[in-house]
């Protein structure tokens, strides 16, 4: 009889495992999601208003992640600390880890 309520406890534990963790996966892969369309928005914003990276950061790009959104407004604003001119690095960065119009 404890046989098998301690195999009924660990299959119970490992359901309740493994639906955490696709839950996780399922968080995650949301978080990843918004990341791409965040950094293509900031492409294409920079590419259509032609201002300068700092700008598009602090002022131009809000994602439906709070945590994304002040992200951007921090790189903004250190980019305008650090007087980095137009954010040339980070342009070039952005540029060439989005994809291309083939994927």
């Amino acid at each position: 009889m404890l046989k098998v309520l301690g195999s009924m406890l660990i299959l119970l534990a490992s359901v309740g495992f493994g639906f955490q963790i696709q839950m996780d996966l399922r968080n995650h892969l949301r978080l990843l999601y918004d990341i791409r369309k965040l950094l293509l928005d900031i492409v294409n914003e920079t590419a259509y208003t032609m201002d300068p990276m700092e700008v598009v950061l602090e002022h131009a790009i809000h994602s439906r992640n709070p945590y994304l959104n002040e992200i951007c407004k921090e790189m903004g604003e250190g980019l305008q600390k650090k007087e980095r001119g137009c954010g040339q690095e980070l342009w070039h960065c952005l540029l060439y880890t989005s994809p291309s119009p083939r994927d």
